[in-house]
């Protein structure tokens, strides 16, 4: 059996507090199909503490959509939906034991599966717990973790909520929002960081806290997108829960399914503009989904499954 070595490499008071930390969440949540698997801590040789995993062949989550960028490799929709989905009950997991996982990424999403096209092959799990918290009445969502996040430069700020900013407040709604930039960083294939146009952390604080939102992605559609906002809600108790997200999802996964090449054609919306009648059908795919306006600008990908275009015909009655 292939297992992954977590070594922690420090041996200060914060890095064994973040190790036995990890070890105690993890040993809480049990076993669940999107949950990374934890076997047992380890001490190594060289002194240094290590957690026993499962090895995910795939790697990370943003390491492989990253290469299908780079490779010109597009990934359906169907398939990024079903990634958004197995997080979310991964996800609820963590929220039956009241804990906030406090860094959902796609960094620290795990793949041991993977198809461009087919969402039946896919298997994700959520990894990474060193920065979690169990919610408790002795351990308040207000708690402080300064020890933990250190001054909150890079690593979380971009995924992080508003309220964990400024009032340092951890629920389930926190990790919803974080949940909404994992699913924007989906249908960007991870090709560049959220907010990227912001270096500066104070600066990105200040966007976040007043409400400037991550755009939609060039090839989202907009019911994707409006999963996202949802979750981007300033209240947190505006936010969805992650079994409203994912039923949210199941929708999205109807709504694709009822455009699908057998159920469309001509006289149905144009999927760019989402106004005009269709009059082209794009191939090798069979979507019927375009305008003859927006046949000009739909670029490179199907606009529902995010296949390559190969040609796009005219449809006749």
């Amino acid at each position: 059996m292939d297992v992954a070595m977590l070594e922690f490499r420090g041996k200060e008071h914060d890095d064994m507090e973040t190790f036995r930390n990890e070890v105690e969440i993890m040993r809480l949540i049990g076993n669940h199909p999107h949950l990374a698997k934890f076997y047992c801590p380890t001490q190594l040789r060289n002194g240094h503490y290590a957690l026993v995993m499962e090895y995910a062949p795939e790697g990370s989550l943003d390491n492989l959509l990253q290469k299908a960028q780079q490779s010109s490799k597009a990934v359906s929709d169907e398939v990024l939906l079903q990634v958004g989905k197995q997080v979310c009950d991964g996800m609820m997991q963590l929220s039956v034991y009241n804990v906030v996982h406090g860094d959902l990424a796609c960094r620290n999403i795990l793949v041991f599966s993977f198809d461009y096209y087919d969402r039946k092959l896919i298997r994700v799990k959520i990894s990474d717990f060193g920065l979690s918290l169990r919610l408790t009445a002795a351990a308040p969502a207000s708690l402080s973790r300064e020890s933990r996040y250190g001054e909150l430069t890079g690593g979380p700020l971009r995924w992080m909520a508003p309220e964990v900013m400024t009032r340092r407040e951890f629920s389930e709604k926190s990790d919803i929002w974080s949940y909404g930039v994992t699913l924007w960083e989906l249908w960007t294939n991870c090709s560049v960081v959220p907010y990227a146009s912001v270096t500066e952390d104070e600066e990105l604080r200040r966007k976040i806290i007043l409400g400037h939102l991550l755009e939609k992605p060039e090839c989202c559609n907009p019911r994707f997108y409006e999963i996202m906002q949802a979750c981007w809600r300033p209240d947190p108790s505006e936010r969805p829960s992650f079994t409203q997200v994912k039923e949210q999802v199941e929708d999205a996964f109807l709504m694709l399914h009822s455009k699908a090449p057998a159920d469309t054609n001509k006289g149905g919306e144009c999927q760019i503009c989402l106004s005009d009648q269709v009059d082209y059908a794009i191939l090798p795919c069979g979507h019927k989904c375009l305008c003859s306006e927006c046949r000009s600008v739909v670029g490179t990908q199907c606009p529902l499954c995010r296949r390559d275009i190969r040609e796009i015909v005219r449809i006749f009655d």
